[in-house]
């Protein structure tokens, strides 16, 4: 990112705060058309996963707008915590809906457990170690991310005809803007990083779309 307090910062600031702008309206008006899809055919569990997603969506892009467009470096350092802390309430919240769909019994609660449980350790290490271990920090993100990979050949099989395809798509675009996210001192990477976020954001958004009705 450009020099604090020159033209291109501001320039690039507002740049990330309108793509995560995006992301706070998609979750506003998004949320309330999954459930609203999801009233009578779903399981109230299954409604309460499609809410969690759509809270860490707005928790994650209200963060992340604020810390872009705040300028006055006490509550910018603050809202920065806010905004990584929120990564860790995306991936969880984007998880658990399909795990309500998908899995069942002590499968659900343990992969539930230890899924929140990543997050709230994310959390801390946000709270009081924020700055150190970056790289660490990328893997913990790309960790929590995947790790629904073991379980897919149980979630297959009970999967809506093209959920798998979005959430793959979701997947692959987080993971690729991982690259523009580690270099993001060059010119508009950052950016480059939200866009990324964005898309996978929208991709799982349709696979729980395509989900609804679906699932055990």
């Amino acid at each position: 990112m450009a020099e604090l307090n020159s033209t291109q910062y501001f320039r690039e600031e507002r740049a990330n705060a309108i793509t995560h702008g995006l992301g706070i309206l998609m979750g506003v008006l998004g949320t309330p058309l999954l459930l609203y899809r999801s009233m009578g055919v779903d399981s109230g569990w299954q409604s309460f996963g499609l809410l969690i997603f759509g809270l860490s969506m707005v928790v994650l892009y209200l963060s992340s707008t604020l810390y872009h467009s705040i300028h006055r470096p006490d509550w910018k350092l603050r809202m920065r915590k806010a905004d990584h802390i929120g990564i860790y309430f995306l991936i969880a919240g984007t998880h658990t809906p399909f795990v309500f769909y998908y899995l069942e019994g002590a499968t659900a609660r343990n992969y539930l457990l230890i899924l929140w449980g990543l997050a709230l350790l994310g959390t801390l290490y946000k709270l009081f170690l924020f700055g150190r271990f970056e790289r660490l920090s990328v893997v913990f993100y790309l960790i929590m991310g995947w790790m629904a990979v073991p379980f897919l050949p149980q979630m297959l099989d009970r999967m809506a005809d093209g959920c798998i395809e979005w959430i793959v798509i979701g997947g692959l675009s987080y993971t690729a803007g991982v690259i523009f996210f580690v270099t993001d001192h060059k010119p508009f990477f950052h950016t480059i990083w939200h866009v990324f976020v964005l898309a996978g954001t929208a991709a799982h958004f349709l696979a729980l779309y395509f989900s609804i009705g679906s699932g055990v």
